[in-house]
């Protein structure tokens, strides 16, 4: 493979598609390539952009197909709580069919909705507790959960779900917003924000969340805007790996405080 700062002058096609595939528009290469300043940076980003897709490569080995958590739900089917499971044909009748690349940007997966959002919470922090090692033992216990207007609505069942865990992330850039405010623009912009379909994603993984880190791959503590917490709703549910040792931490934070490039999983297709 030519790599792009190796490219000599007399190889315009092959530089005009190799910025074209990093996600330049061909009038803006043109623009660049006769200024050596902006041609630097151009190839300095590209440079960046391979090196983080080659990082987030490292989750590969932690992603299930669709079959393998099929297995994975049946393994442990006697372990969940019997209120909140769904049948054990239900799970064995699912469609595993899918020619889908799983990557934490666009990850497939099964999300089994119950009766209540209580008992969905129950269910997926269950299924968390059983796949995810490292669960902390004062897991977040506020039963006053309710699905945010942002956030996708279901029917009981099992769901067919593909979830973006970094969402809109823009690494470590640094940029104070708000869980309202993002809540806001996804209104405007017809996005679906994730609440309980991330721990689904998550748990129905290898142990993916003691991947989690504060570096420009997984980021360290995700918020799960589709879901508002406490009596008044004004709460939000987060979890994440202790910087400090290897525990999963659920907690709530204040939705309209702002926070520093806040990490919001958002929903990719519903089924």
């Amino acid at each position: 493979m030519t790599r792009l700062f190796d490219i000599n002058a007399g190889q315009l096609h092959a530089l005009l598609m190799a910025l074209q595939n990093g996600g330049f528009t061909l009038e803006n290469a043109l623009d660049v390539i006769d200024d050596e300043e902006r041609s630097q940076f151009v190839a300095s980003s590209l440079r960046l952009k391979a090196d983080l897709d080659a990082k987030k490569g490292h989750f590969t080995p932690y992603l299930r197909t669709l079959k393998q958590q099929q297995k994975l739900l049946l393994d442990l089917y006697d372990r969940f709580p019997q209120y909140e499971r769904p049948q054990r044909y239900v799970i064995q009748e699912l469609d595993t069919d899918s020619d889908h690349v799983q990557s934490i940007d666009d990850l497939e997966f099964y999300f089994v909705v119950c009766k209540t959002v209580e008992d969905t919470w129950r269910f997926n922090k269950r299924l968390i507790e059983l796949t995810q090692p490292g669960v902390s033992g004062d897991f977040y216990t506020d039963m006053s959960l309710k699905v945010h207007q942002s956030a996708a609505m279901y029917n009981r069942g099992i769901h067919r779900i593909r979830i973006n865990l970094r969402g809109d992330w823009q690494g470590n850039k640094k940029q104070l917003r708000s869980i309202e405010g993002i809540r806001a623009h996804a209104l405007i912009d017809n996005e679906k924000l994730a609440g309980l379909e991330a721990l689904a994603a998550y748990g129905l993984q290898d142990p993916l969340l003691l991947q989690m880190q504060c570096d420009n791959t997984l980021p360290g503590f995700s918020f799960l805007a589709g879901l508002t917490s406490g009596k008044d709703s004004s709460g939000i549910l987060m979890f994440g790996k202790d910087p400090f040792g290897p525990t999963i931490r659920f907690t709530s934070w204040e939705a309209a405080f702002k926070v520093n490039n806040p990490v919001v999983p958002t929903l990719i297709s519903t089924n």
